[in-house]
C-alpha cells in the first residue's frame, strides 16, 4: 500500500502544495491557493451535509410510498447517495477551482 498509494501521493503533495520552499531555504506560502483549498473543502462539506439531509428525508419517504420498510432499506441508499455525491462535489469543486490538472 505504501508503494502503490503513499509514494505517489507524497510526490503529488510536493508538486501541488501551497507551501513552497525556494532555493534560499525560506518558506513561501501561496495564500491565494491556500484560501482556494480552504473554500473548496468548506463548500464540499456543506454540500455533503445538505445532500445527506435531503437524502435522509426523501429516501425513506419514497421507500414508504413503494410499500418497502424504510427502516430496513433506507440506510444503504442514504449512505450510497451521501458518499457518491460528496465525492463528486469534492472533485467537481477541485476541478472548477483549477486545483487539478
Amino acid at each position: 500500500a505504501l508503494v502503490v498509494c503513499g509514494i505517489p501521493a507524497s510526490i503529488q503533495q510536493q508538486r501541488y502544495s501551497p507551501i513552497l520552499k525556494d532555493a534560499h531555504a525560506h518558506t513561501h506560502v501561496d495564500w491565494t491557493r491556500l484560501f482556494i483549498v480552504a473554500f473548496m473543502l468548506v463548500a464540499a462539506m456543506l454540500t455533503n451535509i445538505v445532500i445527506a439531509g435531503l437524502a435522509g428525508v426523501f429516501v425513506p419517504v419514497l421507500l414508504d410510498r413503494m410499500d418497502v420498510d424504510p427502516a430496513v432499506a433506507s440506510s444503504i441508499f442514504v449512505t450510497m447517495i451521501t458518499d457518491s455525491m460528496g465525492f463528486l462535489a469534492f472533485l467537481g469543486l477541485a476541478a472548477a477551482t483549477g486545483l487539478v490538472g
